[in-house]
């Protein structure tokens, strides 16, 4: 299965660079085929909307600030929450200072900076199994410990997952606006591993 990973579309844009020799643009079409491949898998198999899930996550973690690397796999059926739960694993890339926030209030900007904008933005949610479990994976560091007093990749981390599960109904009632995006967050179900 292909993981969406900024740090291979920033591989693919600079092979796509011009200029470009014969042989380093049949590399770029043969990864852009691939690609292509992978992701009409993963359409195929788990509904269009996994792939726009997919994609929306990946720009959202960068969005949000992602200092380390992003990426994103549709897992399929949740062997933890239940066959009627599509599965999506992010890692974010992001570190959040542990100094000015504890780990639900990270849990609840992942929620505010990555999730919301890609969920709000969905006309429908056309994935199979229909309920979602949404697990984003962040750390956190104290910066005060740091010279410049941020995020530093080679720095001790604390890992954190947050898992969001959505019913499938849940989704609908967004899709069709009979609740809003801070509804939905009421009644997704949110466990911070």
């Amino acid at each position: 299965m292909w993981v969406l990973r900024d740090v291979a579309a920033e591989e693919l844009k600079t092979t796509l660079e011009p200029p470009m020799g014969p042989v380093a643009a049949e590399a770029a079409e043969r990864k852009a085929h691939s690609l292509a491949n992978e992701l009409r898998a993963i359409a195929e198999k788990h509904g269009p909307g996994s792939v726009a899930l997919q994609a929306g996550f990946l720009i959202e973690t960068m969005r949000a600030g992602a200092v380390g690397p992003s990426e994103v796999r549709v897992v399929g059926a949740s062997e933890r929450h239940g066959a009627e739960y599509l599965e999506i694993d992010v890692g974010t890339g992001l570190i959040f200072d542990a100094d000015s926030t504890d780990v639900a209030g990270c849990t609840d900007r992942v929620w505010a900076e990555v999730v919301a904008p890609v969920l709000a933005k969905m006309d429908t949610f056309a994935i199979e199994p229909k309920g979602l479990v949404l697990v984003f994976g962040y750390a956190t560091q104290r910066f005060s410990t740091h010279a410049e007093r941020k995020a530093d990749l080679s720095a001790p981390q604390d890992p954190h997952t947050a898992r969001f599960i959505i019913p499938a109904a849940a989704l609908e009632d967004l899709a069709l606006d009979r609740v809003s995006i801070g509804e939905l967050r009421g009644t997704a179900t949110t466990m911070i591993d």
